[in-house]
């Protein structure tokens, strides 16, 4: 029984160099070098073969490189971790060669094909979306930098010790009448005392009349 797939189809599918070399090329090597150092190990004197007789407890060794993965074997000197490598690819191809022999599939041919349906419909759908988009023109980008912000005038705020930002204003050169004395003094109560409704936080009890303060009291010390 050939190794490789016989369909043509199927072998365009399975492109070992660039699907598996291609994309671990330092890993091949080094489980290439791993190979020797295991054949001269447990064959020593023989030519480079896989004694599949011997050490065939890959899971467990598997999980026992997991956890000292990072790290060199000190048996040999060979990192953990590429150990682990081709403890996996020695799991792989007995399970591989297991099934071969008993005629059970290697693959979930059902899962593929359901997979297959659902990346057809998302490739039909995008391309649905481009075939929509074919009439419409992006709008043109300038290669230009474009003009600074607009900023508005600044406003000066009337202010009689500045100047005026307009021509037509003037200043008020006028002298300033001094305020009379009444404008000056608060507003007093001048409600007959027999008001029911004097408020006597202000007039000293309800229906009693307080005399009005004098003139001088009220103004400024620097006015009198």
């Amino acid at each position: 029984m050939s190794l490789l797939p016989t369909d043509s189809t199927m072998r365009k599918a399975t492109p070992i160099c660039t699907g598996m070399l291609d994309y671990f090329p330092r890993a091949a090597a080094y489980v290439a070098r791993i190979s020797v150092l295991g054949n001269d190990k447990h064959n020593p004197g023989e030519p480079l073969h896989w004694a599949k007789g011997k050490s065939t407890d890959q899971p467990d060794c598997i999980v026992r490189h997991v956890i000292e993965r990072g790290t060199f074997d000190p048996d040999d000197g060979a990192l953990h971790d590429g150990k682990l490598a081709w403890r996996a690819l020695a799991n792989l191809e007995t399970e591989l060669e297991k099934r071969e022999a008993d005629g059970t599939p290697a693959w979930d041919e059902e899962i593929i094909a359901k997979n297959k349906k659902i990346l057809s419909e998302k490739l039909a759908a995008k391309n649905d979306e481009n075939l929509g988009n074919e009439g419409y023109t992006p709008p043109p980008v300038s290669l230009h930098r474009p003009p600074p912000p607009f900023k508005a005038p600044r406003e000066f705020v009337k202010d009689p010790f500045k100047a005026p930002h307009d021509k037509t204003e003037e200043w008020d050169m006028r002298p300033k009448e001094p305020p009379h004395l009444e404008d000056l003094l608060p507003a007093w109560d001048m409600r007959p005392k027999d008001n029911p409704y004097v408020d006597e936080r202000n007039h000293g009890g309800v229906g009693e009349w307080s005399e009005p303060p004098h003139l001088e009291d009220l103004l400024p010390a620097t006015l009198r």
